[in-house]
């Protein structure tokens, strides 16, 4: 399972930014953790439930260091969201059972609950997300997708929504007392 900078460095050498041999630079990093951050937490608008852990956290201004219930169910490179977090932050190490720390320090003094994406993903869903992320740096450096790109991303988005789309349960219209199969020719 890929983190979330790995997710990062494979979508932008997916669109050319640099070569398997060559590291990503910081800012084209940062970049694609903030676009990566957006996408994720878009989802949710979307109906799809990725963020599958809120855990209530005590946050100090200028701190990277944060107090939370358990991490038991966190990983380095999950994405992190919420109040006081700036964007495209991600857990950077996991320091004891109630203590991690973040790539970029909170900017407010609070408790606060905090989302954490399920990053890593499974590894089936890893290359649409990759795909799907590299769809959404292209304009940001001037690029148009290809034909390739455009066809793993939208195999990427159905695989998942296949995997965490919610759908609202039906509600029964209690107006509806029988289907038209049984109504016969005398109750018309």
């Amino acid at each position: 399972m890929a983190s979330a900078q790995e997710i990062v460095e494979d979508a932008l050498q997916r669109i050319g930014r640099h070569d398997a041999n060559a590291s990503a630079s910081p800012a084209d990093l940062a970049l694609g953790l903030r676009v990566l951050n957006r996408m994720i937490s878009g989802w949710a608008a979307d109906g799809l439930a990725t963020a599958d852990q809120s855990l209530e956290a005590k946050i100090v201004s200028g701190d990277p260091e944060i107090e939370v219930e358990s991490t038991s169910k966190l990983a380095v490179g999950m994405l992190v969201i919420g109040t006081g977090i700036p964007s495209g932050t991600a857990i950077e190490s996991i320091d004891s059972p109630t203590q991690i720390t973040l790539t970029q320090p909170a900017s407010t003094t609070a408790t606060v609950t905090l989302n954490f994406t399920p990053l890593p993903f499974d590894a089936s869903l890893e290359e649409g997300v990759i795909a799907l992320l590299a769809l959404k740096l292209t304009p940001y450096f001037g690029m148009q997708p290809d034909d390739i790109l455009l066809a793993e991303a939208e195999e990427g988005r159905r695989r998942i929504e296949a995997a965490f789309l919610t759908v609202p349960l039906a509600q029964l219209d209690l107006a509806i007392l029988r289907t038209p199969s049984q109504i016969t020719r005398g109750d018309e």
